[in-house]
């Protein structure tokens, strides 16, 4: 992963990307379409680097709350951002389509003397 310094203060990046992932509970496949909101902090994504992570759930026996906490965990842990919100618009032909979101804010402390 190459890391790109924020130097132009972007405030919030959107993008979405699909991944088809196999239920292990509905014994079918999903059709996972994540539009994603990050708000980055001193590091810039890698789109590249992200790109080729969609890649490697494609198949996987995954649950749409799994895949999307999963992916969720990735951005949080690898580009550490201010807000992220991992939205994932799931389509099945065994069930409903379901909508699952996980968002997170980061916590800043501050102590009195700041």
């Amino acid at each position: 992963m190459v890391t790109f310094n924020n130097e132009e203060h972007i405030s919030q990046i959107i993008f979405r990307k699909s991944a088809i992932t196999f239920c292990p509970v509905a014994d079918g496949y999903n059709h996972n379409h994540f539009t994603i909101s990050i708000r980055p902090d001193n590091i810039l994504l890698d789109y590249q680097d992200i790109d080729k992570y969609f890649n490697t759930l494609e198949g996987k026996p995954l649950t749409i709350e799994a895949v999307t906490g999963q992916v969720f965990r990735y951005l949080w842990d690898n580009y550490s951002p201010k807000y992220l919100q991992v939205c994932n618009d799931a389509e099945s032909n065994l069930h409903m389509n379901v909508q699952v979101i996980k968002e997170e804010t980061k916590v800043v402390s501050k102590t009195l003397n700041e």
